[in-house]
Protein backbone atom coordinates (compact mmCIF):
# COMPACT_ATOMS: atom_id res chain seq x y z
CA UNK A 1 0.00 0.00 0.00
CA UNK A 2 2.79 2.35 0.85
CA UNK A 3 4.14 2.23 -2.94
CA UNK A 4 1.06 2.07 -4.49
CA UNK A 5 -1.42 4.68 -3.01
CA UNK A 6 1.92 6.17 -0.67
CA UNK A 7 -0.05 4.79 2.46
CA UNK A 8 2.68 4.40 5.39
CA UNK A 9 0.06 3.45 8.49
CA UNK A 10 0.81 -0.25 7.95
CA UNK A 11 -3.11 -0.98 7.47
CA UNK A 12 -2.53 -4.69 7.56
CA UNK A 13 -1.16 -4.91 10.80
CA UNK A 14 -4.59 -4.78 12.60
CA UNK A 15 -5.80 -7.64 10.72
CA UNK A 16 -5.10 -11.51 12.79
CA UNK A 17 -2.70 -13.35 11.51
CA UNK A 18 -3.09 -15.66 8.85
CA UNK A 19 -4.25 -19.36 10.02
CA UNK A 20 -1.63 -22.62 8.41
CA UNK A 21 -3.09 -25.86 8.26
CA UNK A 22 -1.02 -29.14 7.67
CA UNK A 23 2.09 -26.63 7.74
CA UNK A 24 0.96 -24.89 4.87
CA UNK A 25 -0.64 -21.44 4.38
CA UNK A 26 -1.91 -22.66 1.62
CA UNK A 27 -4.51 -25.47 2.69
CA UNK A 28 -7.81 -24.03 1.44
CA UNK A 29 -9.38 -26.18 3.85
CA UNK A 30 -7.69 -24.06 7.10
CA UNK A 31 -8.00 -20.70 4.98
CA UNK A 32 -11.80 -19.92 5.50
CA UNK A 33 -12.79 -16.38 5.43
CA UNK A 34 -15.59 -15.65 8.90
CA UNK A 35 -17.77 -12.50 8.19
CA UNK A 36 -15.75 -10.87 10.72
CA UNK A 37 -12.77 -11.43 9.28
CA UNK A 38 -14.22 -10.06 5.49
CA UNK A 39 -15.94 -7.03 7.50
CA UNK A 40 -11.92 -6.37 9.28
CA UNK A 41 -10.90 -6.46 5.26
CA UNK A 42 -13.64 -3.66 4.01
CA UNK A 43 -12.64 -1.85 6.98
CA UNK A 44 -9.16 -1.68 6.53
CA UNK A 45 -9.94 -1.49 2.33
CA UNK A 46 -12.22 1.76 3.47
CA UNK A 47 -9.70 3.51 5.31
CA UNK A 48 -6.85 3.07 2.38
CA UNK A 49 -9.12 4.42 0.18
CA UNK A 50 -9.84 7.56 2.66
CA UNK A 51 -6.46 7.83 2.95
CA UNK A 52 -5.44 7.82 -0.52
CA UNK A 53 -8.25 10.00 -1.30
CA UNK A 54 -7.17 12.71 1.20
CA UNK A 55 -3.58 12.35 -0.37
CA UNK A 56 -4.92 13.50 -3.56
CA UNK A 57 -4.25 10.03 -5.92
CA UNK A 58 -7.06 10.81 -7.56
CA UNK A 59 -7.94 14.40 -7.11
CA UNK A 60 -10.80 14.73 -9.66
CA UNK A 61 -12.60 12.13 -7.73
CA UNK A 62 -13.07 14.26 -4.95
CA UNK A 63 -15.15 16.74 -6.93
CA UNK A 64 -16.28 14.08 -9.70
CA UNK A 65 -19.20 16.31 -10.70
CA UNK A 66 -16.85 19.20 -11.79
CA UNK A 67 -14.50 16.90 -13.75
CA UNK A 68 -15.10 14.80 -16.89
CA UNK A 69 -15.90 11.28 -14.77
CA UNK A 70 -15.00 9.32 -17.66
CA UNK A 71 -11.67 10.79 -18.29
CA UNK A 72 -10.59 11.43 -14.76
CA UNK A 73 -11.24 6.78 -14.79
CA UNK A 74 -9.45 6.89 -17.68
CA UNK A 75 -6.12 9.08 -16.27
CA UNK A 76 -6.44 7.13 -12.61
CA UNK A 77 -6.78 3.52 -14.07
CA UNK A 78 -3.57 4.26 -16.50
CA UNK A 79 -1.40 5.89 -13.54
CA UNK A 80 -2.58 2.93 -10.88
CA UNK A 81 -2.12 0.55 -13.68
CA UNK A 82 1.32 1.70 -14.03
CA UNK A 83 2.18 1.24 -10.47
CA UNK A 84 -0.13 -2.21 -9.46
CA UNK A 85 1.72 -3.30 -12.86
CA UNK A 86 4.68 -2.49 -12.72
CA UNK A 87 4.92 -1.16 -16.40
CA UNK A 88 3.00 0.96 -18.53
CA UNK A 89 -0.46 -0.47 -19.27
CA UNK A 90 -1.68 -0.68 -23.07
CA UNK A 91 -5.01 1.20 -24.31
CA UNK A 92 -7.15 -2.41 -23.73
CA UNK A 93 -6.16 -3.16 -20.55
CA UNK A 94 -7.13 -0.05 -19.52
CA UNK A 95 -10.14 -0.07 -21.23
CA UNK A 96 -11.10 -3.55 -19.93
CA UNK A 97 -10.08 -2.30 -16.17
CA UNK A 98 -12.50 0.81 -16.64
CA UNK A 99 -15.37 -1.37 -17.81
Amino acid sequence: MRDLVGDTTNPASSLPSEEVGNGFGTDADALAVSSLLAEQYGSVAAGIAERALAAGIAPCAVNIESADEAACLRSFTRMFGRKAYRRPIASEEVDELVA
